[in-house]
């Protein structure tokens, strides 16, 4: 119960950051269609998913914050896995970089690839 009081304590802030434009209308999509009620265990391991997810992002991208001359990191980028989550990628500051929209679908098109040896290094192929 203290689990879904605090979402509902949440919602209005949320509503509020959808009305000021911060909150992509797709991403409200995906939390309306992937939200159920939780309660005991199940609600306690979804608070500590949604915190590491949430430290891994605010980390990957802080980490990507010096360089925004050489990435583009602006408003529209996404917090891109390196290697697809339906390939096996994982959620975690080592397989998350932002990208925006160009860059995403660069990586994705044919004869170029992207990988991560380490935490903020990127190395890309290109077909060329």
């Amino acid at each position: 119960m203290a689990y879904a009081s605090t979402v509902a304590q949440r919602l209005p802030r949320t509503f509020a950051a959808l009305g000021a434009g911060a909150i992509h209308p797709v991403h409200v999509r995906i939390i309306e269609d992937e939200t159920r009620a939780l309660s005991g265990a199940d609600a306690a391991k979804a608070d500590e998913e949604l915190a590491e997810a949430a430290r891994s992002k605010t980390w990957a991208q802080l980490r990507y914050a010096a360089r925004r001359l050489v990435l583009r990191l602006d408003p529209g980028s996404d917090l891109d896995h390196t290697t697809a989550w339906d390939n096996g990628g994982i959620t975690c500051p080592c397989c998350l970089a932002p990208l925006c929209r160009h860059h995403h679908r660069c990586k994705q098109a044919e004869g170029w690839s992207l990988r991560q040896p380490e935490p903020g290094v990127l190395v890309w192929r290109t077909p060329a």
